[in-house]
């Protein structure tokens, strides 16, 4: 979970600095609605990513591939 609050905290931060570029002063309410849109829109996709980067570094699960190239 860690993992996926950072992921969050990235994309909060995105978010800020991408609608201070884009517009100029936008109201409170749009900061807040684009960032759950985007939290709800990417969750899955950060749950996942998350829980792969923490098996990985802290469970001590290797990929090995069936297959070789």
């Amino acid at each position: 979970m860690y993992l996926s609050y950072t992921f969050s905290v990235a994309l909060f931060v995105t978010v800020f600095v991408g609608m201070n570029i884009l517009f100029e002063r936008p109201p409170l309410y749009a900061y807040v609605g684009v960032v759950i849109g985007f939290n709800l829109l990417l969750f899955p996709l950060m749950f996942r990513y998350s829980r792969i980067l923490y098996l990985h570094l802290f469970g001590g699960v290797k990929y090995q591939a069936k297959y070789e190239i």
